[in-house]
């Protein structure tokens, strides 16, 4: 383990994965290999994001329910241990559902439209004004699971950078309004690793996509994945 990560260990770490298929490569280059390395020396916990799934998922919820326990089989073959990370799933905590309802009266609906986040999401899923609310309030959501868990430190892609922002704007506006310090700010821990080109070389790995191999594949579904990748002709 790299002296980076040994260097305090005061940090607590929340991170989490939505349970809407199972865990692949890219995963495991950009969060699931940075988890293992820190879980023997902060306080970290893994959110199974289970209800945030249902945010674009709603009309088939099977396809969370399904993938609940093919998740938690992912970090355990990858090397998380339960015995020095707590793994929990989102929708067995009440208490993140009420924190996010209460959240939900200190942000206004062109806020949430601003996040550059959200926005790139809603465009990429094709809503257009058809948004889910459950969607549109993901940052409010994210901000309740962070808090509830007194995170200081949160592994996240630079894509999630706005995500974090609205969180201790959140956490702002709560001590504000109690007139002293109750919640802590959260910084990011951004990812060092390379993003990996996908299987198909026009869009980012995305499990929604189909373009990735997955932790669990097995070697059959590896070969077919590495035969249709795309490869620069000129080489």
């Amino acid at each position: 383990m790299s002296t980076k990560y040994q260097s305090d260990k005061t940090e607590i770490i929340l991170t989490g994965d939505r349970a809407t298929g199972p865990l692949h490569l890219g995963h495991y280059v950009g969060s699931l290999k940075q988890r293992v390395a820190l879980q023997s020396a902060h306080d970290q916990t893994i959110l199974v994001a289970d209800m945030q799934g249902l945010t674009d998922n709603a009309h088939n919820p099977s396809k969370v329910s399904s993938n609940i326990l093919n998740v938690v089989a992912d970090y355990l073959a990858v090397g998380i241990d339960p015995s020095q990370t707590t793994i929990c799933l989102q929708s067995q905590i009440p208490a993140l559902a009420e924190l996010t309802m209460y959240y939900s009266n200190l942000v206004t609906i062109a806020r949430l439209e601003r996040n550059p986040t959200v926005k790139s999401e809603i465009q990429s899923k094709g809503f257009e004004r058809s948004i889910p609310t459950g969607f549109l309030t993901y940052p409010i959501s994210q901000a309740a699971d962070i808090t509830a868990f007194n995170a200081t430190l949160i592994p996240v892609g630079d894509d999630q950078l706005p995500m974090l922002e609205q969180t201790n704007e959140i956490v702002r506006k709560i001590n504000t309004l109690s007139g002293k310090t109750i919640l802590n700010e959260c910084k990011p821990l951004l990812s060092q690793a390379p993003r990996l080109p996908s299987t198909d070389g026009k869009n980012k790995v995305s499990k929604t996509m189909g373009n990735t191999i997955n932790l669990g594949s097995t070697e059959r579904e590896i070969s077919a994945a590495v035969k249709s990748m795309y490869t620069d002709r000129t080489i």
